[in-house]
Formats: structure tokens, sequence, C-alpha cells
């Protein structure tokens, strides 16, 4: 790595480390990363020029800082390749190789690339014995890696506070039209059919071009603007939506809706309006909840579910098995069904990931409830869902989400 590499590698490491406390989501990818491959030890490290810098660990409590050059995730971090080696104390590195796991012999590091596309850290897990590691799970280890990429891009986002002109910014975008929604599809894994699309915002910035949710959503969650975004995007959806019914008169779409609409009254009149305005029945809309833990937690807006369900809207409880959501919240709120998180998917094939699945399914469908495991990527994935009675799937093994012109084009 050449000098200019290196200062800029290490400068974009140091962004992630005064992030907020990290999330039970990604202690929940973490663990589930490590349970794929029977590692007792797994860590997320952060290296800036000097030093590595857990942040945080499953199996063990974080060690201080340790000098970079002495650990194999230094060669992660140069070379931007997955390394797994069977015999520590052969290669000359100490005991202590990554998360201050004493005697360790066995080693896998995946890289994990910052949002300035520059490797800032890795996925580290560590075994006290000497293992052996398949091609195939370094390429499961890969997967987890790109889930944990998006978690702390997440944090990093919601961590350090922004300048007015962003929040001004983004204002503008919802009123000129910028934030569109692209279009994903649910799968009937029995029958392979497609039976809903979630429409997601995207932001068509005039410098930028297309900009993900995680450059936004933060931002707005942060404010009011969350409120103004999501109608906006349910009122493109809902054209977009009563166009396809015209040929599919059962295509439903999905739509995120966040919590903070249940803060304001009128706030189910606000989107009801922003879903008939187009003529497309409050039945043929799923709207979707992240959180549901601060919806349970007041009787007002249990009663908004309850006023949404009455004019057709169907509920769904988004995130589940990713550490925030609860099985009580699917017994005791008014809702359709729930989905289960992406990190989830990654980890089917492993006992616990398909314990996971597998509790939740089976609660769901003894309740009457429909279940949607999204970051399916692989026909082995799809099938081991069906299996463990995940009704439907969403995930790039049938699209990424795309413009509506794209899927009609």
């Amino acid at each position: 790595m050449r000098e200019l590499d290196v200062r800029r590698q290490s400068d974009s490491a140091r962004r992630y480390l005064d992030l907020a406390a990290p999330s039970s989501a990604l202690r929940t990818t973490l663990f589930l990363a490590a349970e794929s491959v029977t590692y007792p030890v797994a860590a997320v490290n952060i290296l800036d020029e000097h030093e590595q810098h857990t942040l945080i660990s499953v199996g063990t409590a974080p060690p201080p800082p340790q000098p970079r050059s002495a650990t194999p995730c230094d060669v992660v971090v140069r070379t931007g390749q997955p390394l797994a080696i069977s015999d520590l104390p052969t290669r000359g590195y100490p005991q202590q190789p990554c998360v201050g796991t004493a005697a360790a012999r066995s080693y896998i590091g995946i890289p994990l690339v910052g949002r300035e596309g520059l490797v800032v850290g890795t996925l580290a897990l560590v075994d006290v014995a000497e293992r052996h590691t398949t091609e195939q799970a370094l390429r499961r280890l890969v997967q987890f890696g790109s889930v944990l990429e998006e978690q702390l891009d997440l944090l990093r986002r919601v961590g350090p506070s922004r300048p007015q002109t962003d929040v001004y910014q983004l204002a503008v975008a919802i009123d000129e039209g910028q934030i569109l929604p692209y279009f994903q599809p649910l799968v009937h894994l029995a029958t392979g059919e497609v039976v809903a699309y979630e429409a997601l915002a995207r932001w068509h910035h005039p410098t930028r071009g297309v900009l993900p949710p995680a450059e936004f959503i933060p931002l707005a969650e942060d404010s009011e603007l969350i409120i103004d975004l999501d109608l906006a995007v349910l009122r493109q959806a809902a054209v977009v939506a009563q166009r396809w019914r015209q040929t599919s008169p059962e295509l439903r779409i999905t739509v995120n809706v966040s919590g903070r609409h249940f803060e304001h009254p009128g706030c189910v009149d606000r989107i009801h309006d922003a879903v008939t305005a187009s003529g497309l029945p409050p039945s043929a809309v799923s709207l979707e909840l992240t959180e549901t833990a601060a919806i349970a937690a007041s009787p007002a807006n249990v009663a908004f579910l309850d006023q949404l369900r009455a004019l057709g809207f169907r509920i769904v409880l988004d995130d589940f098995g990713s550490g925030v959501s609860t099985l009580e919240h699917l017994v005791y709120l008014p809702c359709d069904g729930v989905k289960i998180d992406r990190s989830t998917a990654a980890a089917l094939h492993t006992r616990s990931g398909a314990a996971v699945v597998r509790a939740i399914a089976g609660l769901a469908v003894e309740l009457g409830k429909t279940v949607v495991l999204e970051g399916l990527e692989t026909v082995d994935q799809a099938e081991r869902a069906l299996e463990l009675g995940c009704m439907i799937g969403q995930g790039y093994l049938w699209s990424e989400p795309q413009p509506e012109d794209v899927l009609v084009g």
C-alpha cells in the first residue's frame, strides 16, 4: 500500500472509531457469522495507521488497541482479500492475534470496506483449535461481511452531527420530487409467483447520482422529514401500483412507514389519503413498521394500527431476527405478518439461524400471519426458507430494487 493510500485508509478507518454504541443488530450479525463456521470468537476490527481497534466482539471481551503490524488483520486490510490461517504460531503471530484470545491457533479475516471505498477493517474469527477453512465457508463469511458493512455505515451516519444544510437539501429533494420509489419483488417461495413489490426510496441527486437509503434515511429519521419522505414514496408507489393492477389485479405493494407518524394526530388520514388519491384501495397496500418496540409501548399507537387495518391496510412488523423485534410483539400488536431481517438469511444453514427462522415462522403461521424472509441470494437459501416455514421471499436472487421503467421495459 502506497504512503498516500495508507494515510487515506487510516483517515477513513478513524471515522468508524467514533461511532455510537454498536447496535444489537450488529452484534446479532457477528454472532451468526461465528456460528456459521462454528468459531467461538468473532470481532469487528478497525485498523488505523498504527493500531488495531476492536469495535465489537462476541465470545470474549474487546481488548485494548494492539499494534497493527502484529496482527493478521493487517494483511487482510493491506491486500483487501480474505485470509485463513490454520496454525498461527508457524506464521510468526503472537498468541493474541485479533481479539485477545490466548493461545489462538486458527484465524479467518474478511475485509470490510468503508464508505470511501477503502478497506477499513475486518470481520475476524479465531479458534484455539487448528482448523481448516473451505472456500464455501469463506464465501459465506464474505456475505456476512457485506451485511456488517451496511450496518457500520448506518451507525456512522446516525452518529456524527450533520450540518443543517443537509436537512435543507433533503427537504428540497422531497418537495421537488427527487425521492423516487424503486421496486423489489416479493416472491411466493412455493410457486415462484411475484405477489407484491416493495417500494424503496432512492434519492436522484442532481450532482451525485442515485443515492441509496443509507445516504439519507438516517438524516430523515433525525428530523420530521421522515414523515414527508414516507408519504412522498407512498403516493408515488400507489400511482405505479394502480397502473400495474390494471393487468395484474391481485398485485400488492409494501411500503416502509416510520413510527414517527404515530406521534402526530391525523396520521391515519394522511396515510390513507396518500394511497387513495391514486385510486388504489388500501387493501392493496402493506405498511412495514420498523420501530415495533416504540410502537408497542403506547396504547395510542396500537389504536392507530387498529384504525389502519380497519381501513383495509395490512400491517407488517419489520426487522424480526435482528435482535430488536420480539415474538411478544407478534402476539400482542395488531398485525398481519412479519418480515425476517436479511442478516438471518445468511445463517439459514446454521443451527442458530434455522432456529430463529423456525421459531418466528412457526408462531406466525399458528397465528394466521404471513412470513417474509428478505436478503435471499441463492436457490439453496430460498429452498431452506420454505422448509422452515417462510411463505414469501425477497432478495437479489430475483432482482435488486429497480425503477418502474426498468421493470416494465
